[in-house]
Parts: C-alpha cells; structure tokens; sequence
C-alpha cells in the first residue's frame, strides 16, 4: 500500500475488529493484509461508516455476503450459541462492524486530539466511489477465512497524514486555560447555561463474553474494574467531567466531587459509558 497514512487507518481498523471478535466468541482471530486479490468489489456486502468530526470521514468495508454470516455464526458459536438463523448471523456481523468502529473512533481521539466518536453506520448500496481498496483475510480460530475489502475516503486520509505529521498543537482553543479565551466565548457560553444534559455516575465497568452474558442469572455478581476504595465517575452527555465519593443525603445517594477532570482527562475520556 505504500501511504502511512493508510497503513495507520487499516492498522486501526484491523486491531480493532479482532478486539470485538475475541471479545465476544472468546477466541482470536487474525488479519493478514494482502496486495492482490480476485476479489470482486462489486459482488460484496458493503458497510459504510462516518465519524462525528466529519461528514467527509468515511470508510466501507466489504465482505463476501455468505462470509458475513459465517463470522456472525462463528462469533456467536465461540459464545454458546449454536442454533442461529440467518438473520441472526448478519446482526451479529453488524455489531462486529459496530464495536470495532467504536473502538476505533476512541483511538483516533487519541490520535488527533479531538473528540471524535464513530457515527450511525449503514449497509451501503455498492463499492465506494472512489474505487481504490485494500484487501484482507480474517482467519478465524476454527480455520474459516473470511476475505474484505476497505476503502478509505480522501477526506479522512488528509486527516489522518495531518495527525502522523503534526501532533496536536498545545495551542488549541480548546485546551486554552479559561482566562485566556476571547470575551465573545462567554457570551457564546450564556446562551447555553439553560440547556439540560443528562447526568449519571459509574461505579465501574467491565467486558464480558457474550457466553458469560448469556449465563447470567438473578445473583450473579459481576465484578468491576474499580475497587471500593477508588473514585466514582460522574459522567455528563457521555463523558466524564469529575470524580468522586458517594454520600447519602437525607435518604438518597449523592456524590461528593473530589477532582474536576482537566481537558486533557476530558479528551481521553470522551465516550465514556
């Protein structure tokens, strides 16, 4: 392929489809990037996902139809689950797309130093219009391979030659202490005192098997990846703002803020759940 720019992206996207198929068969799959294949763009099952930054950020994977549902089936088997129709074998391969864009999405953050999650994905009617691909093969631990096509739009490989050129700027607005802001980003700010947000408090989270999921029942106990003596997460329109101890107040629990997050704990932190 050439472009490490391109080579970034597929990195990405590959580390994180792997992720979400040990995740949930519990098994670990392998993806080799190769530099020819015969495999036509045109009779594939195309997924085309967007990122909020961005309208023009797009990449589709496409995937054989009858190999989507062997992955979905394969997902699904590694987790206990052996009847499986057809329509259940597509949704799974769906999520499969779904959490490794995700995935993806927060490393990108990381990467550009923004903010950025992955938007409402959907089954695209063809190949990309630009045409060019690169193409993979997904070995499954059962020995099944699975072969794909990615494209990549140019608007998100400008960006992503951007972030391997130039690290984020410490001088971004953004980033800027509150005293050094422009007066009018108060005044923008006033309009938005009235605005309702959800607020809610973690105490901890964790990933489970889908087999393990399935095996829950009344009393199981799930055990999560912060101790009794660490700091709950109080968490504002998905991202977590401050940390702190939990109280009761006249009945009900609150929370005591112990930290206010920086906008560095901000950026690493966005779509927390």
């Amino acid at each position: 392929m050439g472009k490490p720019s391109l080579e970034k992206l597929r990195e990405l996207w590959g580390g994180s489809l792997l992720e979400a198929i040990e995740g949930m068969a519990g098994e670990g799959p392998r993806i080799r990037w190769l530099e020819q294949s015969d495999l036509p763009a045109e009779e594939l099952l195309w997924w085309e996902q967007g990122f909020s930054r961005d309208a023009g950020w797009v990449i589709w994977i496409g995937v054989p139809a009858a190999e989507a549902d062997l992955a979905g089936r394969r997902a699904l088997a590694g987790a206990g689950v052996q009847e499986v129709s057809a329509e259940e074998a597509r949704a799974t391969w769906i999520e499969l797309l779904n959490q490794a864009f995700s995935a993806m999405a927060q490393q990108v953050s990381e990467l550009s130093g923004e903010s950025i999650s992955a938007a409402n994905g959907k089954v695209a009617p063809g190949p990309p219009p630009d045409g060019e691909t690169q193409v993979a093969e997904l070995s499954l631990a059962g020995g099944e391979i699975i072969r794909l096509r990615m494209a990549v739009s140019g608007a998100l490989e400008a960006a992503a030659e951007k972030w391997l050129a130039e690290p984020p700027p410490a001088e971004n607005p953004a980033l800027r202490p509150l005293g050094e802001r422009e007066e009018h980003s108060y005044k923008t700010l006033d309009l938005l005192k009235d605005v309702e947000l959800p607020v809610s408090v973690s105490f901890g989270r964790t990933q489970l098997p889908l087999q393990d999921v399935l095996k829950l029942t009344a009393g199981s106990v799930i055990e999560l990846d912060r101790t009794i003596d660490e700091p709950v997460a109080l968490i504002v329109n998905d991202t977590v703002v401050a940390l702190g101890e939990v109280v009761v107040v006249e009945g009900n629990y609150g929370v005591r803020i112990q930290k206010i997050m920086s906008r560095e704990d901000l950026l690493r932190t966005s779509g927390f759940r």
